[in-house]
């Protein structure tokens, strides 16, 4: 069975269990991650895999079309399907994680729920010192992103 990603995941990639604030910095709220879990009964994941109908996948996300600019940085649905298949959707807010990072936590997710160690690298989150924050003196407006307009 699918596990929900464990503290120990969610504290090697301590940006994802917070909240953004004022669509500007990452804030420690201590409330870990949403994860929901639904039973799907309209379909079956052999229909989902030989036919995926684009419109029809976001019933397999954590999320409504308008809570889109929701400033949770990661939510979780695990699927659960009839025949005992599971689909896991997953949200991450393209503020914080790049494609890379997305692999890496899935894939330590998957190792940490299989107990493989071996397999668990560290990310280390240390871009701000690589490329440190600039004051420009000009006002900046953080809310400026995708809109629910923008969202296909």
């Amino acid at each position: 069975m699918v596990k929900v990603p464990s503290p120990m995941v969610l504290t090697l990639f301590y940006p994802l269990a917070r909240c953004i604030e004022h669509n500007q910095f990452i804030h420690c709220n201590n409330k870990g991650i949403p994860f929901v879990e639904a039973r799907v009964l309209d379909c079956t994941l052999s229909d989902v895999l030989n036919n995926p109908i684009p419109s029809k996948l976001n019933k397999f996300m954590p999320f409504e079309l308008e809570d889109i600019t929701n400033l949770l940085p990661l939510r979780v649905q695990l699927n659960i399907f009839q025949c005992g298949g599971f689909a896991i959707g997953q949200c991450i807010s393209y503020k914080i994680v790049d494609g890379l990072l997305y692999f890496m936590f899935s894939k330590i997710w998957a190792a940490i729920a299989r107990g493989d160690k071996a397999n668990v690298n560290s990310p280390e989150f240390i871009s701000s010192t690589l490329f440190p924050p600039k004051d420009f003196n000009i006002a900046y407006d953080g809310g400026v992103g995708i809109t629910k307009d923008m969202v296909i």
